[in-house]
């Protein structure tokens, strides 16, 4: 009798066992589905305004917002994930954008901020990250906390396996680097990258402008305020830097009665230029406007941002561009202030197919010769002085509407074949003794100034075309002239 209700107690005992873990099964249940809903909800909040574009005391600033956005109604008022406590926020950066285990770095802050508009946060990582020379970083970031309760309302979905105290993380960002900017130059190009450049301002990475780039300015407003190249002067430059440079220029500048202005006609500059190495870490520049080129030789094959080229005061005998995309250039042997010291005799832009505007000068000490681009489908305006050499030869230029000649050696100037030439000024062409434009259907003005041999009788034209002697060049003063070169600059 005993034993048979001892027996009878097991199998109750073992009846309500069952009965409550069952029950509890049912609890677990009962939270199991909200709560990865609640982690799911967690990993799609992503962090926003992610940026470490700039260094500031040997230290990379790096920006973001969070806003935990749990209930997707903003009628109700609450941002907060019942389900999880916010602890703060995992930032890895890296020089693979892999992110190989062993070259990721890693950084916590241990902050968060519960707001309906977004908590703003800040973090700053060593700069010994990026080694000797700087380079390319990669970086990401996510949100994590711990599942602080499991309890919920309802009765659905499978059980989890997660439990209080548990480590979750949100989804991560990824760095979008220069979002939104964009440069308009030859064509339209989109500046967002995955990664920031930090780039180290030494002579391994610039060469031959380093100076310029280490205490240099490429700008001086009127009041006197320089644009420097290194801002913050700490050696860097970083991507918030990289973006404001448009141009690269090394012009000193002098205050004036009207404020400061860039020196042309002397022989006052920043510092020499050797070499552009290191312009490929500057993707916004446009233009560069240089004085005092002691290379031989410029080549902008990789550079299709280029569109303004403007050089002078050469060191060297002889002096390539090699723009291809470059729709103004600029090439003078001296500017004023150094007639007697000019030193180049050849200059080849033969290379030069994109240009629009093409300006070419020797020096009244040193006639240069000039090999123009060997095709050139949208040269519209040319000016060549001090040219050395029998006869130039502009009849491959279909589209040339504007050519000025200064003081060149010349002999014979062909351009029978140039259709729509509409103006055309001779300056000094003393060796010059007659002209063909009969062909230059669209001729509207020429102008003879202090030429010796050259009359205008000598000057073949169109009827209805006005040649004038020693009056300039009187058309810029007219509508007409002002369309065109509304016209040629908006090509360029």
């Amino acid at each position: 009798m005993e034993d048979l209700l001892v027996n009878t107690r097991r199998k109750v005992l073992f009846t309500l066992i069952c009965f409550f873990i069952l029950l509890s099964a049912g609890k677990v249940h009962v939270k199991a589905a909200a709560v990865d809903s609640a982690v799911e909800v967690f990993k799609d909040c992503l962090v926003y305004s992610f940026d470490m574009e700039s260094i500031k005391n040997d230290k990379i600033v790096v920006n973001w917002s969070y806003r935990n956005n749990y209930t997707t109604d903003s009628d109700y008022g609450d941002y907060s994930n019942p389900f999880i406590d916010i602890q703060g926020f995992e930032i890895q950066v890296c020089r693979d954008k892999n992110y190989p285990a062993d070259q990721v770095k890693t950084y916590k802050l241990n902050k968060y901020v519960e707001s309906a508009d977004g908590g703003k946060y800040s973090y700053k990582i060593p700069v010994s990250v990026l080694g000797k020379n700087g380079g390319k970083l990669y970086g990401r970031i996510r949100a994590y906390g711990t599942i602080k309760t499991i309890e919920a309302g309802y009765d659905s979905g499978e059980p989890t396996t997660l439990q209080v105290g548990d480590v979750v993380y949100s989804g991560y960002q990824d760095l979008d680097c220069w979002h939104g900017y964009t440069t308009y130059s030859n064509f339209e190009e989109e500046m967002g990258r995955d990664h920031c450049e930090y780039v180290k301002i030494n002579k391994t990475n610039f060469g031959g402008m380093y100076a310029l780039i280490k205490d240099g300015f490429y700008y001086c407003d009127p009041k006197g305020k320089k644009s420097y190249y290194d801002k913050n002067h700490d050696g860097w430059l970083d991507p918030a830097e990289i973006k404001e440079i448009y141009t690269l220029n090394n012009y000193s500048y002098k205050k004036y009665a009207s404020g400061y202005e860039m020196l042309w006609g002397t022989e006052m500059y920043q510092c020499k230029i050797s070499d552009l190495k290191g312009l490929k870490y500057l993707p916004f520049v446009t233009s560069i406007d240089l004085r005092d080129y002691t290379g031989t030789k410029l080549d902008l094959t990789d550079y299709p941002h280029i569109r303004t080229v403007s050089m002078c005061e050469f060191w060297k005998s002889k002096f390539q561009l090699i723009a291809p995309y470059a729709k103004e250039i600029r090439i003078n042997s001296e500017t004023g202030g150094s007639w007697k010291k000019a030193k180049l005799s050849s200059v080849d832009v033969s290379k030069c197919k994109a240009v629009v505007y093409l300006t070419l000068g020797g020096s009244y000490f040193k006639p240069t010769t000039m090999k123009l681009p060997a095709s050139a489908k949208n040269l519209r305006w040319i000016s060549v002085s001090y040219g050395s050499g029998k006869k130039i030869d502009l009849n491959k230029y279909k589209k040339l509407n504007l050519a000025y000649f200064y003081a060149n050696k010349y002999s014979e100037c062909k351009f029978n074949q140039c259709t729509k030439l509409n103006y055309v000024y001779f300056y000094c062409m003393d060796n010059l003794r007659s002209v063909d434009l009969r062909n230059a259907k669209s001729l509207k003005g020429a102008d003879i100034y202090c030429c010796n041999n050259l009359s205008s009788s000598g000057l073949k034209t169109v009827k209805g075309t006005r040649v004038t002697k020693n009056q300039g060049r009187w058309w810029e003063s007219t509508d007409t002239w002002r369309k065109l070169f509304d016209d040629i600059y908006k090509s360029m």
